[in-house]
């Protein structure tokens, strides 16, 4: 097996424990109502569907405590939504080159990685309630997370290889702690451009001029309003109510679901042929401690270094030949026969073990509830988008007869094209629609659309409002108020600019030495320009709220660096080689994406 874990990584296994709840689900796989329409991408043989991206979006947010994705803008969910299907072609790519190119993890990396999670341990052991409670969280099986797990340490091969092999020459080195570490003595003052508002005065000539001259930006935007049905997941679960029968049926069907199979904790060493792992059953036999054994000859480096510990696993979760002799094993402590693997052979101690368990219906009745109303719902949902597109599509310019036969509350609102849409239904593909030739000069309905994959419309437009402009009465009060902050701040600018040469004289002056790069005594402007002014220099910066600061650099202090501390250049060099070599491996996903077939839809 390939020793994917570098002496030199850090936090390595909280890292790709944290990859794996991010990414829980991606591995397996999903289905749910929909067609080619569904499809966002193809990547190296591999399908990437809208729902698989939005579940993964639902998932992300509940993680940071935002549980509605529809709070977002529209604009910002359809770039997340791009962004997340760009982040799983890639990860697609990468799968599939990584695994040509002879990347393996097998299910005993899987199960180390597991027994080492600090997440999932108390009292420095892996512990199963911890385990199961994030797979409850996760919503996710067993077995789907293990083959998840499985793909990202999988990913995590390469980069490793990469980031432990980027290096940085001395000279290198040296040259950018010089620039890091050094630090400014500046003068600086603040000219704020709201002192002046009062200087300003204005004509009705400047504001009908300004007018004039800008009047495309004096726009109504363009509008429609619209009537339009909706199928929701979430509504339709609420009208589901199964009865008891239902709920004892379900479970008894899918006890699996709700409890935890028989598992085993155990060692193992692993060795290239049978001759020695003979010789190393022999020791065992003749009293020698199997950790030690474990530690001193095994060729799995990865469970070695911990005397051969793999912690809990199920059956299906090894090799079957290597699960088979496991779960043999009777009593503890119990020590296999070499057991022949595609890796070498393996002799197996069992360290303690665990049957099968299902949880009482009691305990999980509303984990059931939940279950069967999500399936019965999406099996409406199916059925009822089936109908929909059917009484819209023969039913072109009305959505009565729809609303009647479905029972569907007809809801009106109004959209703009351009404007922020606050309404939940905004999408780019439901405004797209609503501004169509299609709808606003044949009246006709749209096509059902997806708003997420558990949200779907249906609509037609009932008034077009085309842009027009705004008369100057309108607007007068909006351009006095652009006009005057544009005054003021040209008023503060041109002070700043007869200050450059005089600041040291200037009374509001603010004097201050040693400014380094991460100083918080002044604004990140302000450090970002003294960091990119020459000595004896001065500059008037333009500050984010409309102020100006007139900023002198007065000397440029710089490091020795021989008497910096030893671990501060070894930082330095760990900081700059990891950045590198981040650097080098994105260069390299690139290029695996450039030599893979993928297409977006």
């Amino acid at each position: 097996m390939l020793d994917f874990i570098r002496t030199k990584s850090k936090g390595v296994f909280a890292w790709i424990i944290v990859i794996a709840v991010a990414l829980a689900f991606a591995a397996t796989a999903i289905t749910f109502v929909g067609n080619d329409r569904n499809l966002a991408a193809t990547v190296a043989g591999t399908k990437v569907s809208w729902q698989e991206i939005d579940l993964l979006l639902q998932r992300t947010a509940a993680a940071r405590g935002l549980q509605d994705l529809t709070q977002l803008a529209p604009e910002q969910l359809q770039q997340i939504r791009s962004e997340t299907r760009e982040a799983l072609v890639q990860r697609y790519a990468n799968l599939a080159a990584y695994k040509g190119h002879g990347y393996r993890v097998d299910n005993l990396q899987v199960a180390s990685i597991l027994s080492q999670a600090k997440v999932l341990q108390q009292d420095g052991k892996f512990n199963k309630e911890l385990y199961q409670r994030m797979l409850q969280q996760l919503q996710q099986s067993d077995a789907a997370y293990r083959a998840s797990l499985q793909e990202n340490i999988l990913l995590m091969q390469p980069y490793h290889g990469v980031l432990s092999s980027s290096f940085i020459l001395a000279e290198e080195l040296q040259k950018v702690v010089s620039l890091r570490q050094q630090t400014r003595d500046i003068s600086y003052a603040k000219i704020a451009a709201n002192k002046y508002r009062n200087k300003v005065k204005l004509s009705p000539e400047d504001t009908q001029a300004y007018y004039d001259s800008h009047k495309s930006q004096y726009l109504a935007a363009e509008a429609v309003n619209i009537e339009y049905l909706q199928l929701n997941l979430a509504q339709l679960m609420q009208r589901i109510e199964p009865n008891e029968a239902e709920l004892q049926k379900f479970y008894k069907k899918n006890t699996s679901i709700f409890g935890s199979p028989a598992m085993v904790s155990a060692r193992h060493i692993l060795l290239e042929n049978k001759d020695q792992a003979l010789i190393a059953l022999t020791k065992l036999k003749q009293g020698e401690d199997f950790a030690a054994v474990a530690k001193a000859l095994s060729k799995d480096p990865g469970s070695a270094r911990l005397g051969g510990a793999l912690g809990w696993f199920a059956a299906g979760d090894m090799l079957p030949e290597f699960s088979k002799a496991a779960f043999a094993l009777k009593n503890i402590n119990d020590i296999s026969a070499p057991v022949k693997s595609q890796y070498g052979y393996h002799l197996i101690q069992l360290v303690d073990k665990k049957t099968a368990q299902t949880q009482p219906f009691t305990k999980v009745k509303n984990l059931v509830i939940a279950k069967i109303k999500r399936e019965q719902a999406e099996l409406k949902l199916a059925t009822q988008l089936q109908q929909l597109e059917k009484l819209t599509f023969e039913n072109m310019d009305n959505l009565d007869v729809a609303s009647k036969t479905m029972r569907l509350k007809k809801r009106v609102a109004k959209l703009k094209r351009y404007d922020n849409n606050v309404l939940a239904i905004a999408t780019p593909e439901v405004l797209a629609a609503a501004f169509s030739d299609a709808l606003l000069q044949q009246q006709s309905n749209s096509a059902v659309i997806k708003v997420t994959p558990e949200h779907y419309v249906v609509l037609r437009v009932t008034q077009h409002n085309a842009p027009r402009q705004l008369e100057f009465s309108e607007v007068v009060a909006t351009i006095k108020e652009q006009l005057i902050t544009d005054k003021s701040r040209q008023l503060a600018k041109a002070t700043a600019d007869a200050l450059l040469n005089n600041l040291q004289r200037h009374k509001d002056a603010v004097h201050i030495k040693i400014l380094a790069r991460g100083d918080r005594r002044v604004s990140p402007v302000i450090i970002k320009t003294a960091f990119t002014t020459t000595e004896k220099t001065s500059a008037v910066v333009a500050m984010p709220n409309g102020n100006y600061v007139v900023l002198r650099v007065n000397n440029v202090n710089k490091p020795l660096l021989r008497t910096l501390e030893p671990h501060i250049m070894a930082k330095y060099k760990q900081q700059l080689q990891e950045f590198i070599g981040k650097n080098e491996f994105t260069a390299y996903n690139y290029s695996l994406l450039a030599s893979v077939k993928y297409k977006l839809f």
